[in-house]
């Protein structure tokens, strides 16, 4: 029965609503619909995609919430945020007919998967992840540290042999490394500090050789240039020595007079 309902919904995309553009060759045809197979149509970028809630809403509590709560008797419900060709890929996956694609197609479907919190598209995506050599390990890491894909995780920080693949897988912003990433890195680069080898000392450079003393100039003290003398002051300075001689040889006898008087005058 399963492989009938399955041939039936094989193919392309036959019938499309309003002009929207005819999707390339997939596995499963979501435009037909089939009342017992399918109760609600998703409408994405004009492309309708009859489903069965159930389906969907059992991998899926947003989707739960959609279908039996917010627009629980919309026959009709249109998405947004996404291309129809990624949510093809999306239902496939969904439904267990291909596993997860390549390159952007991958990182679209996790984008799905992650706003409807369907952890089924997520497991198979993150594995698509780990085989694809389309994405750089930085890409990757960035990728996983997005979309909470530990097992990626796991495998980028076990791939770190040298310093050199640690700055590899670093994102462009390190502030999106989760705490139990960026102890994984703290501890990686502290091991490779501890066993990188320590530079030894540079020898010190030989000192120059001391240039030869020069010569200190001898400080000539100028010479004074005399001013001209006054014949006063030549005078002057020949008598100052005998005025000093004269007052010394007076000073006694001018003390007594100055006793004499003052005994007059009691």
């Amino acid at each position: 029965m399963a492989s009938g309902n399955a041939n039936k919904r094989s193919g392309d995309h036959q019938g499309s609503a309003g002009g929207a553009k005819k999707l390339k060759k997939m596995q499963v045809d979501f435009s037909v619909a089939d009342r017992n197979l399918t109760d609600v149509v998703l409408v994405v970028e004009g492309q309708r995609f009859h489903v069965l809630k159930g389906r969907l809403a059992y991998d899926s509590r947003p989707f739960y919430t959609m279908f039996f709560e917010t627009h629980r008797d919309e026959p009709e419900i249109e998405l947004s945020g996404f291309g129809a060709e990624e949510f093809q890929s999306f239902l496939e996956i969904v439904h267990g007919y291909v596993t997860c694609g390549n390159g952007e197609v991958a990182r679209k479907v996790l984008e799905i998967a992650d706003k409807y919190d369907v952890d089924l598209v997520r497991k198979k995506c993150e594995k698509k992840m780990i085989e694809t050599a389309r994405f750089t390990k930085k890409q990757k890491m960035e990728i996983a540290l997005k979309f909470g894909l530990d097992t990626l995780k796991s495998v980028l920080l076990k791939e770190i042999k040298i310093f050199e693949d640690l700055e590899a897988i670093l994102p462009s912003d390190l502030a999106d490394l989760d705490p139990a990433t960026m102890k994984a890195v703290l501890e990686k680069s502290l091991e490779f500090n501890r066993a990188a080898p320590v530079a030894a000392d540079p020898e010190p450079a030989a000192p120059a050789p001391a240039a030869p003393a020069q010569p200190v100039p001898r400080q000539v003290s100028p010479v004074p240039v005399p001013r001209a003398l006054d014949p006063d002051d030549i005078i002057a300075q020949i008598m100052r020595p005998a005025d000093d001689i004269i007052a010394q040889i007076m000073r006694p006898r001018r003390q007594a007079v100055q006793r004499a008087q003052n005994r007059a005058a009691r």
